[in-house]
């Protein structure tokens, strides 16, 4: 008689859990000081800061005075921009910190090793672009933006692939955030469109912040719900003594 073969039960995310795997969770959901930190060098800006029209970079100028990148400039006075170039250094050493950590939560295969490789090199970006200001290294500046946000980008749309059989709700979301990511970073080279560079530059640059906090979040529900025993599992039945004769 032939045996019917069960039917394949698709793995979760994270894959795997243990020690390195929540430590990167938490590396990612840390990435919410970066918005913390943004909004605090925001608020002790001297000179007039749009969200909309100005760089985050400038808020990490070290100097008062104009700030010019090819057609954009601006006059800039960020007297917390050690704040925010920290800000920058530490978020993306978490990042590539929790790239690396992270691996056995993913599924196996190219597609979540190289996208983990492209997140780490992005946070490497970001260290780049804090430790060197606009108005102290602007080259330096620019090619760790430039590592950071298309890099990031690329990333997530490779974890996305990859999660699209384990977890398919998760690979939808993170496709929406390379989709918002994708489309800012295209705008930002348009400016003749006339959309503020602040907001294109954030839509390109927040999705990545957030779906990193999401991810950690997931990781650290999933170790406590495994963790946490089965009330509903029926309590094992106790072993009988055997009656003596």
């Amino acid at each position: 008689m032939t045996k019917t073969a069960a039917p394949t039960t698709l793995a979760a995310f994270p894959v795997a859990l243990g020690g390195r795997v929540f430590f990167a969770a938490w590396c990612w959901i840390l990435s919410l000081g970066f918005f913390a930190a943004e909004a605090i060098v925001q608020a002790a800006s001297k000179a007039p800061y749009s969200m909309v029209e100005n760089y985050i970079s400038d808020l990490g100028a070290t100097r008062c005075g104009t700030v010019t990148i090819q057609m954009y400039e601006a006059y800039v006075c960020s007297p917390m921009h050690g704040l925010m170039n920290t800000a920058y250094v530490t978020v993306g050493a978490l990042a590539a910190i929790g790239a690396l950590l992270s691996r056995p939560a993913w599924p196996a295969g190219k597609q979540a090793t190289t996208g983990l490789a492209l997140v780490g090199i992005a946070g490497i970006g970001a260290v780049i672009a804090g430790a060197y200001p606009e108005d102290v290294n602007l080259d330096l500046h620019l090619l760790g933006a430039l590592l950071a946000v298309p890099m990031s980008n690329i990333g997530m749309l490779l974890l996305a692939l990859s999660l699209r059989r384990h977890m398919p709700a998760l690979a939808i979301f993170t496709g929406l955030m390379v989709l918002v990511g994708l489309t800012g970073l295209v705008l930002t080279t348009i400016p003749q469109l006339g959309i503020g560079i602040g907001l294109t530059e954030r839509l390109a640059g927040y999705p990545f912040e957030i779906w990193k906090t999401v991810i950690g979040t997931l990781i650290l529900i999933a170790g406590l719900r495994r963790s946490t025993p089965d009330t509903n599992r029926p309590a094992t039945e106790p072993t009988r003594k055997r009656r003596s004769r």
